[in-house]
């Protein structure tokens, strides 16, 4: 993997996106269907925060120790908004910052992911996974060049 290369490069396009109003469930019908880790929060095209899937289940375990949430069930799914589950500490790229930037920001900050930003505009996200699987991907290259 070239860690010069722009995260453009490696990042996932085929992003799932909520706005801060959207009800939680339409958040947990995006996990569960879409099987991705990570759902960017947005309003008036830019990202406010983002949603991963570990504190999503948080937020429902913490939940879960409530006595009411135990009498209402799936209310709070109808109740909480995307903006109150949110992690509203987002750090974003730029389509042109590099891999090993990337690198940085995901090992010293403890971020899941990384939005991407083309001027104002998402265009992608990138996570460890992305960077995991394009080294792997990269070594398996490597090999299949050895075998021949």
């Amino acid at each position: 993997m070239n860690l010069l290369a722009p995260v453009s490069t490696i990042m996932n396009c085929d992003l799932h996106v909520v706005l801060p109003d959207d009800h939680i469930n339409l958040v947990k019908d995006i996990f569960e269907r879409k099987r991705v880790q990570n759902i960017p929060v947005v309003k008036h095209g830019r990202v406010i925060g983002i949603i991963n899937k570990q504190g999503f289940r948080s937020f429902f375990e913490g939940l879960n120790n409530h006595f009411e949430y135990k009498l209402m069930k799936q209310t709070p799914l109808k109740i909480y908004t995307a903006e109150e589950v949110m992690n509203k500490k987002v750090f974003t790229l730029e389509i042109n910052d590099r891999i090993s930037f990337a690198l940085e920001m995901l090992r010293d900050n403890v971020f899941s992911a990384l939005p991407v930003l083309d001027g104002q505009k998402l265009v992608g996200l990138v996570t460890s996974l992305d960077i995991i699987k394009t080294l792997a991907k990269d070594k398996m290259m490597n090999l299949d060049y050895r075998i021949v």
